[in-house]
């Protein structure tokens, strides 16, 4: 899941990074484009659930590769965790 975020970052990312690091840097149409960026990481942001699905998605199909081929290490079959560990939440007791 960090890496599908860290692409999805670089993504939105990268063409303005290149545009303030080229020779004939406009500062208006910087701004217009740093504008433009926050904008769009903030949806971003917002968009963990398909973040979610979509690591999901690729984690179940990378089992079904693995499983239905009998190719994966030596003949046995390889297991890749599709979904997260529940974890307990702990509460605590007032005295």
């Amino acid at each position: 899941m960090t890496g599908i975020i860290y692409l999805e970052m670089f993504k939105i990312t990268s063409p303005v990074s290149k545009y303030l690091q080229s020779q004939t840097l406009d500062y208006l149409s910087a701004w217009n484009h740093i504008v433009i960026l926050k904008g769009k990481l903030g949806k971003f942001r917002n968009s963990f659930h398909e973040i979610y699905r979509s690591t999901k998605s690729i984690m179940s199909h990378i089992n079904e590769i693995f499983n239905s081929d009998g190719e994966g290490p030596e003949g046995d079959d390889l297991q890749v965790e599709s979904d997260f560990p529940q974890h307990k939440r702990v509460s605590k007791k007032n005295f």
